[in-house]
C-alpha cells in the first residue's frame, strides 16, 4: 500500500517520498508508547493502568498493620478463607483477589516401580484411613487402584499404616471421657506435631480456626490434635476473645487480600516456637539471635526444601529471606501469636521422633 501511494503521489517541492512509515515498537508494552516526546499512540489502556501502578508500588513504603479492613475485600471471609490466611497467606492475595493461580515446574516422574508412595500421599493416604470406619475396605480399594505397592511390599504397607492407626487410637483411650462437661473434638494426624519437644504450631491452623469458630459460636468446647508423636491441645477461651480474634483474622485477611503480606507460615512459627521456648540461660540476645537464624533456615531450607521452595506464591512476592525481615516480627505476633499462647502439650509417646525436624 505504501509503494502504491509513493508510485501516485508526491509532495510538492520535494523530491522523496510522498508517505513513509515509522517503525513501530515490537513490544505492545513498550515503554516508547507511554512516552508524550515520542510521538506514539497506544489504545490499550491496561498495559498503562499495570504500569501506572506497577511506579505508585514502588513509591509506596513497605505494608503495615492497619486497624480497619479495606473496602474492596470481601466483607466477611469464610473458615475456609482464614484457614488459607494462616496456612499459606500470600495465596489470598493471587488466588482470591486476582484470580490467578501459580504452578511449580513438573517434576520428573520415575520409570522404576515405586515400592512406597511419596511422602505428600502417604500423608492423604493415613490421613483418610485415620477417618475410615472400615479401614481394611480402604487398604484392598487402594490396592486394586494401584495406589499401593503389589506383593510383599504392599502387605507390608498396609500393615504399617494400620500400626499407626491402632497405635493413634489406643494413645487417646485416657482422653475420650468428657472433662468438666466440654465438647471434646480430637484431630488426627499422621506426622509428628512437635519439633525439638515443642509444638510445631503451623500444624494447628486449621483445627485453631475451628476451634475460634465454635467458641465464639457458644460451644464449650475443648479440641485435641493427636499425632505419631505426641497430642497437644487448645485452651478453651471465651465467647468474646473468641469472636475478637475472629475479628482481627477478618482483618488481617483484608491486608492479605489488598496485597501480600510480608508472612510465611512455617517461617514465623519457627521464629515464634525458638523464642517462647528458649533455654532459660539465653540472654535476650542470643534468642534474637538463634530465633532469626531458625526462621531463616525455615524460609530458605538446609539439608530439607525450604518453605520458599515449595510454594511458588512466595517465591513471586518474597523470593529472599530479607524481603520478609524486619516486617515479619509484626505480622507473625499478630496472626500466630495468639496460637502460640494457647496451644500445650498433654502427652508425649515417641520422643525420639519429637526431637526430629517435621517435614
Amino acid at each position: 500500500l505504501m509503494d502504491h501511494l509513493n508510485q501516485c503521489h508526491q509532495r510538492q517541492g520535494s523530491s522523496g517520498v510522498a508517505f513513509e512509515a515509522r517503525l513501530q515498537p515490537l513490544q505492545t508494552f513498550s515503554s516508547q508508547y507511554f512516552d508524550a516526546a515520542s510521538g506514539f499512540f497506544t489504545y490499550d489502556k491496561h498495559w498503562a493502568t499495570a504500569r501506572t501502578t506497577a511506579a505508585q508500588l514502588k513509591l509506596q513504603p513497605p505494608v503495615q498493620p492497619s486497624e480497619q479492613p479495606l473496602s474492596k475485600a470481601l466483607e466477611r471471609a469464610d473458615n475456609a478463607a482464614l484457614k488459607l490466611l494462616l496456612r499459606r497467606p500470600q495465596e489470598v492475595y493471587f488466588l482470591h483477589h486476582l484470580q490467578a493461580r501459580l504452578d511449580l515446574p513438573p517434576t520428573a516422574q520415575s520409570d522404576d516401580e515405586p515400592f512406597a508412595p511419596d511422602g505428600l500421599t502417604y500423608f492423604i493416604l493415613q490421613q483418610e484411613l485415620f477417618n475410615s470406619t472400615a479401614p481394611q475396605d480402604n487398604l484392598a480399594q487402594w490396592k486394586l487402584q494401584g495406589r499401593l505397592a503389589l506383593g510383599a511390599m504392599g502387605e507390608l504397607q498396609q500393615a504399617q499404616m494400620l500400626q499407626l492407626r491402632d497405635t493413634l487410637l489406643n494413645n487417646l483411650k485416657p482422653w475420650l471421657t468428657p472433662q468438666d462437661g466440654l465438647a471434646l473434638h480430637i484431630h488426627l494426624r499422621p506426622g509428628r506435631v512437635l519439633h525439638n519437644k515443642n509444638p510445631s504450631l503451623y500444624t494447628l491452623t486449621d483445627v485453631w480456626i475451628d476451634h475460634l469458630s465454635a467458641l465464639a459460636a457458644g460451644e464449650h468446647s475443648r479440641r485435641l490434635q493427636c499425632g505419631s508423636d505426641a497430642l497437644v491441645s487448645l485452651s478453651p477461651l471465651s465467647a468474646t476473645q473468641a469472636q475478637a480474634l475472629l475479628d482481627d483474622l477478618q482483618e488481617v485477611y483484608a491486608q492479605a487480600w489488598a496485597q501480600p503480606l510480608p508472612l510465611a507460615c512455617k517461617t514465623a512459627c519457627a521464629w515464634l516456637r525458638t523464642q517462647a521456648f528458649a533455654p532459660e540461660k539465653n540472654s535476650p540476645a542470643q534468642t534474637a539471635q538463634q530465633a532469626l537464624a531458625a526462621a531463616r533456615v525455615a524460609f530458605e531450607g538446609g539439608y530439607a526444601m525450604g518453605e520458599v521452595q515449595q510454594s511458588p506464591y512466595l517465591q513471586r512476592a518474597f523470593e529472599r529471606f530479607d524481603d520478609l525481615w524486619p516486617a515479619m516480627q509484626i505480622w507473625a505476633e499478630r496472626v500466630y501469636g495468639p496460637l502460640l499462647q494457647a496451644v500445650r502439650v498433654e502427652s508425649v509417646w515417641d520422643s525420639e521422633a519429637a526431637e526430629e525436624t517435621e517435614p
